[in-house]
């Protein structure tokens, strides 16, 4: 049974590692930043700071423990069940903030946008408050496929989410299942 165990602990931190997202933008003081280079022998990082436009040397654990990852918008829309031309009508009409944009460090010419954790917290509460469908009676809000709280979190900090089977044969989280 011991062995048994071990070989699930096993496959289950082999795919971990496998679908670990590789930190390349955090932010750290709600400034976002650029890995440039990892010592991790001397436990240091060196970044780009875009809003202050300089360098940055880091502690490479303290960075692991408190940045917040950035998130492309082909991520963000994955993570939120959404189109990304659907996220850039958000913040091109005004209904969430622009993310933060990079831009090329040799040339200057602007790249892609980075969300941060707060601002796709911030894009689910404005997707709570959007009706899809058609109008109803008595003005009540459904938001259509919008992630719990809970499901937004799993996803953001790369955990897992556990399903069960109802008899109907659909899939519900186990918090939100009658008998599990």
């Amino acid at each position: 049974m011991a062995g048994e165990a071990r070989k699930v602990t096993q496959a289950f931190a082999v795919y971990m590692k496998k679908n670990a997202k590789r930190l390349r933008y955090f932010y750290i003081n709600d400034q976002l930043h650029k890995i440039i280079y990892v010592n991790r022998p001397n436990n240091q990082v060196m970044a780009w700071c875009y809003s202050e436009r300089c360098r940055k040397m880091y502690q490479w654990s303290h960075i692991r423990k408190n940045a917040e990852i950035g998130y492309g918008i082909k991520e963000v829309s994955e993570m939120l069940n959404r189109s990304v031309r659907t996220l850039r009508e958000y913040y091109l009409t005004g209904m969430i903030e622009e993310p933060e944009r990079t831009y090329s460090l040799e040339t200057g010419r602007l790249g892609k946008f980075i969300f941060s954790e707060t601002d796709i917290k911030k894009i689910r509460e404005t997707m709570m408050t959007l009706h899809r469908g058609r109008p109803r009676n008595d003005g009540m809000v459904v938001p259509a496929a919008t992630l719990t709280k809970a499901e937004l979190d799993a996803r953001l900090n790369h955990g897992i989410s556990l399903y069960t089977k109802t008899s109907e044969g659909k899939f519900v989280p186990v918090y939100e299942a009658e008998n599990w």
